[in-house]
């Protein structure tokens, strides 16, 4: 089954305006048949023939070869009569070509050197097409209407006014538009300008305002196409007249990360599946690299949408944050948990907890439910093992407990016994008491052996001697917090057993992952982490959505699949409680006190955009299981 059968027709690519009309109108019809390469070879110097053949190669799809043809003909003679019609073309080679700019240098050229043209509403058009495609809807309409002020009824006018009512229909949030009244005062362009307004405010909610511009229209400037457009418009229920909430979405669907990006949309798709509303999601892959995520969002910047959701690394979701916020734009980070993300602007979320609030979470649960008072820290010497570390320890120093020692290990180092043995040296002089019962034990050890044993006078040495012989525990850690990356977790956990340390593991996010917890059982059981999403695999509605999910996708839902799903429900439920505007999701999830997702919570309320819940889970016995904060 096709990923997006459940959302085949929300999830969109970018629309652009009608096929090029004017080249079939404004422009000579020939034969459809390609030239030979020798016939490109033979072509006379004749500027009639040099542009024929040129307008074959547009409609075989030889742009480029069409272009320097072009280019050659401009810039022998500055006065052939066909030169209008080949600026017109340049502009239209140049769009297919992706030069946006070129495009509206000729076409402007053409309206410069000959305003009288015949093909001077296509070259209007051209720029209307370009602007559409640059996200300048405005600016677009505005050519649109001067070639229905130019030539009001005629065809490529009434081609004008199709294409510009569906750019205001598809969605279009301007004030903008209201400022084209200015130019305008009698005539059909008039009409249809406020044809327009009207159903821009029926868009945004406000019929009344709707009405009110339909009765400004003037009955005696009117084609009957536009009186049945304006027929249906109050006809039509003004809820179905809504604008669908645009949402712009950015994931690695190529690259190293596809699976991730795949799993997180399958999830959304399923919500949307589940709670159809209207919404139009606009899908850009970030191909897994930072500099395609900001060529992505630059696209969806240019298209109205009302918010974005993506990326799901820590960078590139940060690089697309500070884009949004510059033009303040509501952004919803699904899964990083770097922290400062949501400082980045003032509407900028976090919809996973940042390293800070978990760090404080795990520190407090293990302070007031566990009722642990020492701690030791191992981990990695980078920026998310420093700012979990950081919350950590800070929240265990508020709270009244003792760091007794922490250690750092550069990440892909595998020996940790210098780490571990200067853990063990601190916790021996951490507690006089536990000096004394390492020693003890040591002496109870010599005599069941028989051999004799001088007497201890607990100096440096017998804390070195303690520190050296592992088989003597360490009893003065309640808590060891040890957020190791997966990857070290294999080589880290038989160290940490081998230190001979005997507390209670912490651990971070990176820790979810079943089999590699079961292959450390031994060493690990008890242990208390924390993340963001999870759900039980024997929970009632986890089940339901996972056999939905297969059904939907034939494929098993990954870690990323329940964010996906929970953050788009969370949207929805927004949207049906009247919230369509970027603004008002805002305004709703800054609000939020508490929703329950499948994965976990979500709450904002208090919390500078980022989520306050922190999912903590136990490891034991071989089974993942949530904790009760």
């Amino acid at each position: 089954m096709s990923l997006f059968a459940p959302v085949r027709s929300l999830i969109r690519q970018i629309e652009t305006l009608s096929a090029p009309f004017f080249v079939a109108v404004c422009l000579f019809t020939l034969s459809q048949a390609p030239l030979s390469a020798q016939g490109y070879a033979q072509t006379s110097g004749d500027p009639k023939a040099i542009f024929e053949q040129s307008l074959i190669l547009y409609r075989n799809g030889d742009y480029d070869q069409a272009r320097t043809l072009l280019n050659n003909l401009v810039n022998r003679s500055m006065h052939h009569p066909h030169l209008s019609k080949t600026y017109l073309l340049l502009s239209a080679v140049h769009e297919k070509l992706g030069d946006l700019t070129q495009a509206q240098h000729f076409a402007r050229q053409l309206l410069k050197n000959f305003p009288s043209s015949q093909y001077a509403e296509a070259a209007l058009f051209a720029l209307a097409r370009c602007y559409y495609a640059e996200g300048k809807n405005i600016e677009a309409i505005s050519y649109l209407l001067s070639i229905i002020d130019r030539r009001p009824g005629s065809r490529l006018g009434e081609v004008a006014m199709v294409s510009g009512s569906k750019i205001v229909s598809d969605g279009l949030y301007d004030k903008g538009l209201e400022s084209l009244l200015a130019e305008r005062t009698t005539g059909l362009g008039k009409n249809i300008l406020l044809f327009w307004l009207a159903r821009q405010s029926y868009g945004i909610g406000q019929p009344a305002d709707g009405s009110l511009w339909l009765q400004k229209m003037q009955p005696t400037a009117m084609i009957p196409k536009l009186q049945l457009m304006m027929q249906e418009l109050k006809t039509r229920p003004a809820t179905s007249l809504r604008y669908p909430v645009r949402i712009g979405l950015i994931l690695p669907l190529s690259g190293v990360e596809t699976e991730n990006g795949m799993d997180f949309l399958r999830g959304l798709a399923l919500a949307v599946d589940e709670q159809p509303q209207q919404v139009e999601i606009f899908l850009m892959d970030s191909g897994s690299q930072i500099k395609q995520s900001i060529r992505m969002m630059q696209r969806l910047l240019r298209m109205d949408v009302s918010l974005v959701i993506g990326e799901l690394a820590g960078d590139r979701t940060s690089a697309l944050a500070a884009m949004a916020s510059e033009r303040n734009l509501l952004y919803l980070a699904p899964v990083a948990s770097d922290n400062g993300i949501s400082e980045l602007g003032p509407r900028v979320f976090q919809m996973s907890s940042d390293l800070e609030t978990r760090g404080i979470a795990l520190a407090s649960y293990a302070y007031h439910k566990l009722g642990l008072r020492s701690f030791a820290c191992l981990a990695p010497a980078d920026e998310y093992g420093q700012a979990l570390c950081d919350a950590f320890t800070a929240t265990v120093d508020r709270l009244g407990g003792t760091m007794v020692a922490q250690q750092w290990y550069y990440p892909g180092a595998q020996d940790l016994s210098r780490q571990f043995a200067a853990i063990r040296e601190s916790a021996l002089h951490f507690s006089p008491r536990d000096t004394l019962t390492a020693a003890m034990d040591q002496d109870a050890r010599a005599q069941a052996s028989g051999i004799n044993q001088p007497d201890y006078n607990y100096s440096r040495t017998v804390h070195s001697t303690a520190v050296q012989d592992r088989e003597l525990s360490i009893r003065s850690i309640d808590g060891f917090f040890m957020p190791v990356y997966a990857e070290d977790l294999s080589f880290a956990a038989p160290q940490y057993a081998l230190a001979n340390i005997q507390a209670v593991p912490l651990g971070g996010d990176d820790w979810l992952h079943n089999d590699l917890l079961r292959n450390q059982r031994r060493y690990l059981n008890g242990a208390i982490f924390c993340t963001s999403s999870f759900a039980t695999a024997t929970r009632v509605e986890y089940i339901h959505f996972r056999n939905r999910f297969r059904t939907q996708t034939a494929a098993s839902p990954g870690t990323l699949a329940l964010p996906g799903y929970d953050i788009m429900r969370l949207l929805l439920q927004a949207i049906r409680a009247g919230n369509r505007s970027g603004l008002e999701i805002t305004s709703y999830l800054t609000q939020l006190k508490k929703y329950t997702g499948l994965g976990g919570n979500y709450s904002f309320a208090g919390h500078q955009r980022i989520n306050a819940d922190v999912v903590l889970l136990q490891f034991k016995d071989g089974v993942i299981m949530p904790l009760e904060p």
